[in-house]
């Protein structure tokens, strides 16, 4: 009899039109880590009755919790819908793009590119934090084509403060002047809200005799880390609990299957790590944990949660750097907040993500002391921002 095997394994997901109702039947196949799939855990409730004999009376199974693991390597397409889910929100999308704009870029400290109208208006309006992306430059200035946040803007000039190399502090635009057929498009976003994002999981088993399929309906996300380190792959793991768990069954509960993104994995070598809107090359590692306090909600008569019930968005995290100054340990001393960015690109730098964490505070500080490194270890608590109005953090789509 043929045994599974986890090369055969096949995890899809739909989206939810409202909690537990598939919005179709087409599933997208996802590419997960092994240490994925769903779960059942359902108490013990251990009779007490005495029976004469000291044997221990039958008991029975109580309430059903369901939840799917989905553990992953970040890269550009795939986990979108699940990012949405955690941070219970839609994606806005790209603004219109401002096209056929004749500019002028002075690079060095100033970092602005200056045309008429490219600071945008309507829907193209382009505000300050947000990315956006440049095209059209050929031959000597194709380097100031990607994407670029703003760090400040008028109707009629963008300046790209953080356009910087991490290492050497200089800038990574070249000068120019008058360069037409430019386009500059604000980019796509997330931010964390309270609307309600839920998946279908089909979990199936191919090589067994009889195929086994299992469907998770009502899939919310209660979390999700994102977590890089030297000479590594960026990974995102997402904790979602579920309503409802059908199956096993010998027939799909897909009618259809999409393919996966087939976009590379993004290393931490394609990552750029920004503080105080200053790229930095001394980070070794960065987690990033969102918990939505979330839990099945049950009621009498049901073994199965009737619903789930979410909590505030916290936003936690840590961070290891070489030591080159006293900088952080001042604002911990001080309770200094500080802003943090990331930009995951490709390898190619045609797609990614920015990660905008505006306000973060550092709850400890800690040193690790070997012959040859300093390394300051700084675990941190995410706020609220006043001026942006983000609870936590902002997703930036970069394609």
């Amino acid at each position: 009899m043929a045994r599974a095997s986890g090369s055969r394994w096949q995890p899809s997901y739909v989206t939810e039109s409202s909690l537990g109702v598939p919005s179709g039947t087409a599933f997208t196949k996802t590419r997960l880590l092994l240490a994925s799939g769903l779960e059942q855990r359902r108490s013990n409730l251990q009779s007490q009755q005495a029976v004469g004999d000291r044997s221990v009376a039958p008991g029975r199974l109580g309430n059903k919790t369901n939840t799917f693991r989905a553990n992953g390597e970040l890269s550009y397409g795939t986990f979108e819908d699940f990012i949405a889910s955690a941070c219970m929100n839609s994606w806005v999308l790209a603004g219109t793009a401002i096209s056929a704009l004749s500019v002028t870029v002075v690079a060095g400290t100033t970092n602005t590119m200056a045309a008429t109208g490219i600071g945008g208006t309507g829907a193209s309006l382009i505000s300050v934090g947000d990315y956006v992306k440049v095209s059209g430059f050929a031959g000597a200035y194709t380097a100031n084509n990607g994407f670029f946040k703003v760090t400040a803007r008028t109707d009629n000039m963008l300046t790209f403060g953080e356009a910087k190399d991490p290492e050497t502090g200089a800038s990574l635009l070249t000068a120019a002047t008058s360069q037409a057929g430019i386009t500059v498009q604000r980019m796509g976003y997330l931010i964390t809200g309270s609307t309600e994002k839920s998946l279908a999981f089909e979990d199936a088993q191919l090589d067994t005799a009889t195929p086994i399929y299992f469907e998770a309906l009502g899939c919310v996300a209660n979390g999700m880390t994102l977590s890089m380190a030297t000479d590594g792959i960026v990974t995102c793991n997402f904790d979602f609990i579920a309503k409802k768990i059908l199956g096993p069954s010998a027939t799909k509960y897909a009618g259809s299957y999409a393919d996966p993104s087939t976009t590379l994995p993004i290393r931490a070598t394609d990552s750029v790590v920004v503080i105080d809107g200053a790229p930095v090359a001394t980070i070794t590692q960065l987690n990033l944990a969102m918990a939505n306090q979330r839990s099945p909600q049950f009621s009498i008569g049901l073994d199965e949660a009737t619903g789930i019930s979410y909590g505030r968005s916290n936003l936690t995290g840590n961070l290891s750097l070489y030591v080159e100054s006293s900088s952080f340990w001042t604002k911990y001393a001080a309770e200094t907040r500080f802003a943090l960015g990331l930009k995951f690109m490709d390898s190619g730098g045609v797609t990614g993500y920015a990660l905008d964490v505006p306000r973060v505070f550092i709850t400890d500080a800690q040193f690790q002391k070997s012959e040859t490194d300093v390394i300051q270890n700084i675990p941190f608590q995410v706020e609220k921002d006043s001026t942006s109005g983000l609870i936590n953090w902002r997703w930036w789509k970069l394609a």
